[in-house]
């Protein structure tokens, strides 16, 4: 059994559009997993709300604006009530996840750290396509 450095483990803050702040939920994964690891475990956060979507179908979007925070949740409100789809930056599913988001700046400088007071990821439905 290894052992993985608790550095390389990430809380991410996620966000489905049109939910309030309160309903912002946090996921822990290892920076050296895939994209596509983390779309199970949202499924598992909300067994009901996505009981009959296939994970694979879930898309994952990267917020951009690291200064976005409290007012997130009404700004994805506007955009879904819009129709604008612009969410972030679409994550894609066989990359893994240290090109996105690292602890360690110095060694990643292409990915950002996730900050504990914004969110990170905008998890959407397909019918929100």
């Amino acid at each position: 059994m290894t052992t993985g450095n608790i550095n390389n483990i990430l809380s991410l803050n996620c966000i489905i559009p049109g939910d309030e702040f309160e309903d912002i939920f946090t996921l822990e994964i290892s920076e050296d997993k895939l994209v596509n690891q983390l779309k199970p475990m949202i499924r598992k956060w909300w067994p009901n709300r996505f009981q009959h979507i296939d994970p694979s179908k879930l898309i994952l979007y990267k917020v951009i604006d690291a200064n976005i925070a409290l007012g997130f949740s009404e700004i994805l409100k506007k955009k879904k009530e819009e129709g604008d789809k612009n969410y972030g930056q679409r994550l894609p599913p066989l990359k893994n996840i240290r090109m996105h988001f690292s602890n360690d700046q110095e060694t990643n400088s292409i990915s950002s750290k996730p900050n504990k007071g914004s969110v990170s990821i905008v998890v959407c439905p397909p019918e929100d396509r």
